[in-house]
């Protein structure tokens, strides 16, 4: 995966003919993009790329069910990393009430 840093109005290019646009930044790390592209690329926010993935996968189309599965494990490894951070969270303010009491 590649990862870019893009100042605002910075913009970096997909083949010849596709380019995203940093326009700006919101609270909780959102960020504003603009995509300059030919009407017939095809974009897709995330969950509307999933909704089309289970639509192929119930078709049978196997790359599909493949890739499905994919993106499923992943959410599963990122729930469980939230609540391991919650976990975590609830932990240190216990330690940090018991501290206080004592």
């Amino acid at each position: 995966m590649l990862q870019v840093q893009l100042q605002k109005g910075e913009f970096f290019t997909i083949g010849d003919n596709v380019k995203v646009y940093f326009t700006k930044s919101g609270i909780n790390g959102a960020v504003t993009m603009g995509i300059d592209a030919p009407r017939d690329v095809k974009i897709l926010r995330t969950k509307h790329a999933a909704e089309e993935l289970r639509i192929a996968a119930e078709a049978g189309n196997v790359q599909a069910q493949k890739e499905l599965k994919r993106l499923d494990t992943a959410k599963i490894e990122r729930k469980a990393k939230i609540e391991e951070r919650k976990i975590l969270t609830a932990k240190r303010k216990e330690e940090r009430l018991q501290t206080a009491v004592s």
